[in-house]
């Protein structure tokens, strides 16, 4: 229900963003450098179909040291995280037409996540979404075809054209989260409060950057590649689960976990496809104690997963470890298979077929069978508690993420 709630606010929100456009005529523009002003971005405030400037929020330049990542300056987005409307940063801005790729420099003072919506003009939206840790710049880049077509939205051809482009918006899903059920605002302490983000050199080229997500086509299979990490970008969302709190109790963004991406956390592997391990991987660190359990929750609405087989990754543990591996269907039925500690030690390739997970002990399904089309997101949760192995300081590192067809 959790996740279901906070989904559907993201997606009214990016909803609610295509109001703000204007039909003004634009000029195509490949770089937004926020040197000499905002560019286009201003801040604004939605509740339900009302859109207006946000009175509780701020668009500057700063050329403090620091605060920029090139050029002179840097666009600052100040705003109010707090019931009532969705906060979010937004732009009437036409995209060149060879467009290929998007990136920019990103800082904020909170960990959270990030949706970039790209609007074409007939109102389909596009989103990419990611995890950025707090205060530091964070490279973001990903090619338009990477872009998701927003749950429920409809577009003649399913692909995101760059030439139909006329708006860009940046939404804090914090600012959704405030607005749900109290069990959901729990998910993150301390939600409420002013932010700050830091933007810079928002670029659209005509180059693509490394495929990290997305269809692959390769030797006459087709898989979904959920994560190869190439792009540096986090598309995973940590969680620790308390267990010994009733209800047991769930958090995003948990303390002392670091959750990056890094050359050093790649599987073996020479990444010569994007299907291959190798190159970069992601490494999360955390201290796992008793009666706690530790996810990374990876979201795939938006594919189409029928007729998929199986699931594949590469997969380190830095001390023995419970593993489980649960899939979960759009009606939140979990399915579910284990990793055993003997098997989670040093660098291991897992192809685990679907006809192998498990219904969960607490899960209800109208079939008892995983529907690989009904796949909305997936789970690796360190279970490690369950089974009284050793607590302490635990690095987990994770490459080659895909489901083969």
């Amino acid at each position: 229900m959790t996740r279901r709630t906070i989904h559907r606010g993201a997606v009214a929100a990016v909803a609610a963003l295509a109001l703000c456009w204007s039909a003004r005529a634009q000029e195509a523009r490949a770089s937004f450098p926020f040197d000499d002003g905002p560019d286009g971005f201003t801040a604004i405030a939605v509740q339900s179909t009302q859109v207006a400037p946000d009175a509780n929020a701020s668009v500057s330049i700063t050329r403090e040291a620091g605060d920029f990542k090139a050029g002179s300056g840097a666009l600052v987005y100040r705003y109010q995280i707090q019931p009532g409307p969705i906060a979010a940063l937004y732009a009437d801005a036409r995209i060149p037409g060879d467009s290929r790729s998007l990136r920019f420099w990103l800082r904020t003072d909170r960990a959270t996540v990030f949706l970039v919506s790209l609007r074409e003009q007939d109102g389909s939206s596009y989103q990419l979404s990611f995890v950025i840790a707090a205060n530091q710049w964070t490279e973001v880049k990903a090619n338009l075809s990477e872009c998701i077509l927003e749950q429920g939205g409809k577009d003649e051809n399913g692909t995101l054209d760059a030439a139909q482009v006329q708006a860009v918006g940046l939404l804090d899903l914090a600012s959704v989260l405030v607005n749900g059920p109290d069990a959901v605002k729990q998910l993150v302490p301390n939600l409420q409060g002013k932010r700050a983000l830091w933007l810079d050199d928002l670029t659209f080229s005509p180059e693509r950057v490394p495929q990290a997500t997305g269809l692959i086509e390769e030797g006459g299979r087709r898989s979904l590649l959920v994560d190869n990490f190439e792009t540096g970008l986090v598309r995973w969302t940590p969680v620790r689960v308390v267990f010994t709190a009733t209800p047991p109790s769930f958090g995003l963004f948990p303390e002392n976990t670091t959750v990056e991406v890094r050359t050093e956390a790649a599987g073996p592997g020479m990444a010569r496809t994007p299907l291959e391990p190798g190159g970069k991987g992601l490494r999360v660190t955390y201290s796992r104690a008793a009666g706690e359990a530790y996810a990374l929750n990876r979201d795939l609405e938006g594919y189409d997963l029928s007729g998929a087989t199986r699931l594949q990754m590469s997969l380190n543990c830095s001390r023995k470890s419970l593993l489980i591996l649960q899939v979960k269907e759009r009606d939140e039925s979990e399915y579910q298979v284990t990793i055993q500690p003997e098997n989670s030690v040093g660098w291991q390739t897992h192809s685990l077929p679907f006809a192998d997970f498990k219904l969960g002990d607490n899960s209800k399904d109208e079939n008892d069978r995983l529907d690989p089309g009904q796949i909305k997101e997936i789970t690796l949760l360190d279970g490690s508690a369950f089974a009284g192995l050793e607590a302490g300081e635990t690095v987990l590192e994770l490459d080659a993420v895909s489901i083969a067809y």
